[in-house]
């Protein structure tokens, strides 16, 4: 097909899917045909909360704390349900070796030098010396309602059978609020059950 000069073409765009491959058929000055494999699919909301809570899991087990920190949330992070957020900034420093909370996450035998934490585990060793973890994950709807600005809002549980410090309260360990940020899950709340 040929338009007249000075007449911009024209482009039909029609994706046609036929067995494993997809066919572009385009109508240009020079009709040609291309083929291309389809891309992945982009992972679901959910399933990215799970990839992101997963890497919490991950950064505690290797001892990761820069790994720990990209996860958490820019507003700062509260630590149990009662506080206030904690700055990023000051999380930089506290996730330092020898401050509590970098021995909360990482370091049992620092941790019971802090008077309250005595005969806790850390949340690292809690998973090393478990039989197992698993994570439980979803969409928060009801905060994206309440929320001013309309954000998403997430949330998962880890469960932790063989607790050393919970053996006989059942499995819940933490859970972990979630807010999608520069479409990243970002940690915005950290309480341990």
């Amino acid at each position: 097909m040929r338009f007249p000069k000075g007449v911009p073409e024209l482009t039909l765009l029609l994706t046609v899917c036929y067995g494993p491959r997809f066919f572009d058929l385009r109508m240009l000055q020079n009709s040609q045909l291309r083929t291309h494999t389809p891309t992945e699919a982009e992972p679901t909301a959910g399933e990215r909360l799970q990839a992101s809570a997963t890497r919490f899991v991950t950064a505690l087990i290797e001892r990761d704390s820069q790994a720990l920190i990209s996860q958490f949330s820019k507003q700062g992070v509260v630590m149990e349900s009662d506080s206030e957020p904690i700055p990023l900034d000051k999380l930089k420093v506290e996730l330092q070796k020898s401050h509590q909370i970098y021995c909360m996450y990482f370091d049992t035998q620092c941790l019971r030098e802090f008077p309250n934490f005595r005969r806790e585990f850390s949340l690292r060793e809690t998973l090393v010396r478990a039989k197992s973890f698993r994570l439980q994950v979803g969409l928060n709807p009801d905060l994206q309602k309440a929320d001013k600005l309309n954000r998403n809002f997430g949330d998962a549980r880890l469960f932790v059978e063989g607790n050393p410090d919970r053996g006989q309260r059942g499995e819940e360990f933490c859970d972990l609020e979630y807010v999608l940020e520069d479409n990243h899950w970002r940690i915005l709340l950290v309480r341990f059950l």
